[in-house]
């Protein structure tokens, strides 16, 4: 499925596990507990898209666009999020582990409630985003 368009498309509860999504626009697209493991999503366009309880289990989300995404209450574990722009997304109520977030933007994304080390986060920009506390992190913004 590289480079294919479903631009709004309804795939709640999709069942995506394993599937090569490789640059495949999937901006506002709902998402809502879907299967994604083990799929490849490297290069993907989910700008404003919904995964709302999703499973992300061993997933490939290098370089994926999610701006403006809600990926409230998912499960995110042992997946890549290398160089992935997530500014202003909604990570709400979710759970974050051995993922690899280097050079992941989370410029004023909100992750209130959303468990995760602080190693997953090292590396990612951070900047006018909400932590897990409710505390806003400027420590990524250029002054």
């Amino acid at each position: 499925m590289t480079g294919v368009e479903l631009i709004s498309f309804d795939l709640k509860n999709a069942d995506l596990s394993g599937s090569n999504l490789t640059g495949v626009n999937l901006s506002r697209v709902d998402l809502t507990e879907s299967n994604l493991t083990n799929a490849n999503l490297s290069d993907a366009n989910l700008v404003m898209s919904t995964l709302t309880g999703a499973k992300l289990v061993n997933t490939n989300l290098s370089r994926v666009k999610l701006s403006y995404a809600n990926l409230s209450g998912v499960s995110i574990s042992d997946s890549l999020l290398v160089d992935a722009s997530m500014n202003s997304s909604k990570i709400l109520n979710s759970k974050i582990s051995d993922t690899n977030m280097t050079g992941a933007n989370l410029h004023s994304a909100n992750l209130e409630g959303t468990k995760f080390s602080e190693e997953n986060l090292k590396d990612a920009l951070l900047c006018k985003t909400i932590m897990q506390s409710g505390q806003q992190n400027d420590s990524g913004c250029k002054r």
